[in-house]
């Protein structure tokens, strides 16, 4: 699992479900790590969908969807739903008639009276029009003033991004009102839903976001944190997503991903208000927000993706140690051969360490940190044994990333990862028959 080959996807087996079983997830999505929709009878029941949408009316300006003639050159390929979701249904594509073209079921508007009641956090917000590298440059500033901002027809490119909704209302109850993830998504080893999480930990510690921004705003092309999978629910809108499997996301000549993929050829879902989209390990998407927009969005793995969430922190490692290769020969120039009381090469110790450090602020965590998640997770599982691997498919999972990890020269050089590896190592033990 963890070097995944380039894979196609018959865009018309794309599921929608009204009902999905664990077990059917995990054997039929989770491990082969592909796509699919959960209907708007998951969501019904949120009080993010009672209270933060309005019913539609026709619009213009800010609150607009995205021009008729824009919607219909851009949902011509869209991926049929087999078999189509009671509740879903086919995609709402146009339907022309000679005079206009329009839409049989219109997207709600945004109640931003109810999201008052949050314009004191303060959050991400990106402007679209100004590039910065593989995003849009961003600032922090209260709700409260981008709301105020849309309300007087104004910040048409400004999204709110990454907003750590859950985590400013303290988790528990609070975020119980809003919404609750579905079950098959609760064994999520990053941020486990809906765990007492404070607003000073959110950056760093916390997964689960909201988005909210109008019609034409959207995330260019990229891939998950960690290699991790992702589940996003349309509250108010509808959204357009690229989707590439592995191994097939398109690059410009100087193998840098591209920024804006609209005219590339992809499985191109649309996902109707209300929908859930489950977003494999590793599969790169672009989102683009057709009318006004508010969703729900958790990135999360458990153990049947730990072998690729390995795989991408060892990409990244070797990243690190390609760009400060040339800090090694001081290193050993100013260390020589001296030997440390446990048998290491003091040179080889400190270069591991720096390496490790490095790692730590490039992709978020280092080793100990990763094995820290996987032995707490072990340990406290984040839900029931109904809704995770058996144990013996979860000690498979990460013996495949362990085995790997005890293969490389961290495992000699970074005893304090060696020592929570060990660990795992010794639960897993437990587990199998």
């Amino acid at each position: 699992m963890s070097s995944a080959a380039p894979q196609a996807v018959n865009p018309a087996t794309l599921p929608t479900y009204d009902d999905l079983s664990y077990q059917r997830f995990l054997h039929d999505h989770l491990i082969p790590n592909t796509p699919f929709l959960l209907s708007p009878r998951w969501t019904e029941r949120w009080g993010a969908r009672r209270e933060w949408t309005r019913p539609h009316s026709r619009q213009s300006g800010l609150l607009a969807s995205l021009d008729e003639e824009d919607m219909c050159r851009l949902l011509s390929d869209v991926a049929p739903r087999n078999p189509p979701s009671s509740h879903s249904k086919q995609p709402s594509l146009p339907v022309t008639s000679q005079d206009q073209t329009s839409f049989a079921t219109p997207p709600s508007l945004p109640n931003f009276a109810a999201l008052t009641a949050y314009g004191e956090q303060i959050v991400p917000v990106a402007d679209t029009t100004q590039r910065e590298f593989s995003e849009f440059a961003r600032d922090e500033r209260p709700l409260r003033e981008v709301l105020e901002l849309w309300e007087s027809g104004e910040g048409r490119t400004l999204y709110v991004k990454d907003w750590h909704l859950v985590a400013e209302l303290g988790g528990g109850a609070n975020a119980r009102g809003v919404y609750e993830p579905p079950a098959c998504f609760l064994d999520d080893w990053l941020s486990p839903p809906f765990e007492v999480l404070t607003s000073s930990s959110a950056s760093t510690a916390d997964f689960r976001f909201t988005y909210t921004g109008p019609a034409g705003t959207f995330t260019p092309l990229h891939s998950d944190v960690y290699g991790s999978y992702s589940w996003s629910a349309n509250i108010v809108g509808r959204k357009l997503w690229w989707l590439f499997p592995p191994g097939t996301e398109p690059r410009d000549k100087h193998d840098e991903l591209l920024f804006d993929v609209r005219n590339v050829k992809a499985l191109k879902v649309l996902q109707e208000e209300g929908e859930v989209i489950f977003v494999p390990s590793g599969w790169h998407h672009q989102v683009l927000n057709l009318d006004f927009c508010i969703s729900i969005n958790h990135n999360f793995f458990s153990s049947p993706t730990l072998p690729r969430v390995y795989a991408a922190l060892r990409s990244s490692h070797d990243s690190c140690v390609a760009g400060i290769a040339d800090v090694l020969p001081d290193i050993k120039a100013r260390l020589g051969d001296t030997v440390l009381p446990d048998g290491r090469t003091a040179w080889e110790a400190e270069w591991a360490e720096v390496l490790d450090g490095l790692l730590e602020r490039d992709a978020g965590w280092g080793w100990e940190g990763f094995w820290t998640c996987v032995r707490d997770n072990l340990v406290n599982p984040p839900t029931g044994s109904n809704l995770r691997p058996a144990d013996d498919d979860v000690a498979h999972f990460v013996c495949t990333a362990l085995e790997q990890y005890k293969a490389s020269p961290e495992w000699r050089l970074l005893p304090a990862a060696r020592a929570v590896a060990t660990e795992v190592e010794t639960f897993i033990l437990g587990l199998k028959p």
